[in-house]
C-alpha cells in the first residue's frame, strides 16, 4: 500500500498501491438508534479511517489479491463475482492487523501487467 485516501463525505476509502489504484471501497452505514449512537459510530469509523491512512503512509498496510478458492468467504455487499481473484486490504493498528475493506472482484484488466504476470505464477 503506498496511499489511502478517506472520503469522509461517502465514508469510503480510495486504494492506491505500488502497482496503480485498486479503487474505492464499499461505502459504511452508520448505526445506531440515538443520535449521539450514530455519533459515537461515525467517530469510530472516522478515526478507524485515519488510522488506516497513517498505516499506508508508514508502510503498515497490505493489499492482498488472492485466489477465490483461498478466501471466498470476503464480505463485499457488491455481488460481482466474475473474476477468480479476490482482494482485502489489511492495516496494522497499535500492533494488531486487521481488515479494512474487502474487494469481492479483482478485474485483471485494470491491474498492471507486471501485477497480473505475478498472479499467473
Amino acid at each position: 500500500m503506498t496511499k489511502i485516501e478517506v472520503d469522509d463525505a461517502r465514508l469510503q476509502l480510495n486504494i492506491h498501491h505500488e502497482y496503480g489504484e485498486a479503487g474505492k471501497s464499499s461505502r459504511k452505514y452508520l448505526r445506531g438508534d440515538t443520535e449521539e449512537e450514530m455519533r459515537k459510530n461515525l467517530r469510530g469509523i472516522l478515526d478507524e479511517f485515519a488510522a488506516a491512512a497513517k498505516a499506508a503512509t508508514d508502510g503498515r498496510a497490505w493489499y492482498v489479491i488472492a485466489a477465490r478458492k483461498v478466501m471466498p468467504d470476503l464480505r463485499d455487499g457488491s455481488g460481482e463475482t466474475t473474476s477468480p481473484w479476490t482482494a482485502i486490504v489489511l492495516a496494522d493498528f497499535e500492533g494488531k492487523c486487521r481488515p479494512i475493506t474487502f474487494y469481492q472482484s479483482v478485474d485483471r484488466n485494470k491491474l498492471n501487467s507486471e501485477l497480473s504476470k505475478k498472479l499467473d505464477e
